[in-house]
């Protein structure tokens, strides 16, 4: 790969009738604040604008699907695997640098020689919001398909709200609140404090997941009182089996043990 940074000023006058074109050095900053799609939109441009269709659309598929996978590796990170929050940004940063200037350096700067001309910095901040809101807005609809907290339906009791959510259609409001007359009489659901728990319901036995703090899903004392609540749950549902799952705080879904 020719790593030398193309640095070109048009020779020639600017020809208006030129379509624009965007430089290595633009993508930096789109790159990092807008993800791979701005990228994406950058380089696939320059590849129209040089007559190369097929490989314009060659880019856009391989920058979904990075950023399908970029989502894959991120949500479904161990929660014990602390990454920077800037090191993806400045890996797919890169990437997208290098591909630029080693398939369209040497035509970029053939053509800002025949009188191109660039992009400003208006369009490319534009590129680069853009790019961010879309990404954003798949972000957030795929927390909101799958995180419990947006899907599930939710019921607070006594005065200091302790909160069921349950997926809706799936369990009735009278199994809530069966499960919250055990969760009280058992001393989990108190007036002194506020407790959060999610309630699912799977081949007619109940599983109730508790929020839990750093580690404390391992600690003996912490598994052996959780266990004393369960059985004691189960006593008021003979003919079904109560499970109580420690989830991670970040996600009810990120379940650390299951007693059963």
């Amino acid at each position: 790969m020719d790593n030398t940074e193309t640095r070109v000023e048009p020779i020639d006058a600017v020809d208006p009738t030129l379509p624009k074109i965007f430089q290595g050095k633009s993508i930096y900053a789109a790159t990092f604040i807008g993800g791979p799609l701005a990228a994406a939109y950058m380089i696939a441009h320059n590849f129209k604008v040089f007559g190369d269709s097929a490989k314009a659309r060659s880019i856009w598929i391989s920058s979904i699907l990075f950023t399908v996978l970029l989502f894959v590796v991120v949500f479904n990170l161990p929660a014990n695997i602390k990454i920077p929050n800037v090191l993806f940004p400045l890996v797919y940063t890169g990437i997208a640098y290098g591909i630029m200037h080693y398939y369209q350096g040497k035509q970029i700067e053939a053509y800002l020689q025949k009188g191109g001309s660039l992009f400003n910095g208006w369009k490319i901040a534009g590129v680069a919001l853009i790019s961010l809101l879309i990404t954003g807005g798949c972000v957030f609809a795929y927390v909101y398909f799958t995180d419990p907290v947006f899907t599930s339906s939710t019921k607070s009791y006594g005065t200091s709200e302790n909160i069921i959510m349950y997926p809706k259609g799936t369990i009735t409001e009278a199994e809530v609140d069966k499960i919250e007359q055990s969760l009280e009489r058992t001393g989990v659901f108190v007036n002194s404090r506020t407790i959060n728990v999610y309630l699912d319901k799977s081949n007619g036995n109940y599983e109730i997941t508790f929020a839990m703090l750093e580690n404390s899903w391992n600690e003996p004392q912490t598994i052996a009182d959780f266990d004393t609540i369960r059985q004691e749950i189960q006593q008021d549902f003979p003919s079904a089996h109560i499970v109580i799952k420690m989830s991670s705080q970040e996600s009810y879904d990120d379940v650390k043990k299951v007693l059963n």
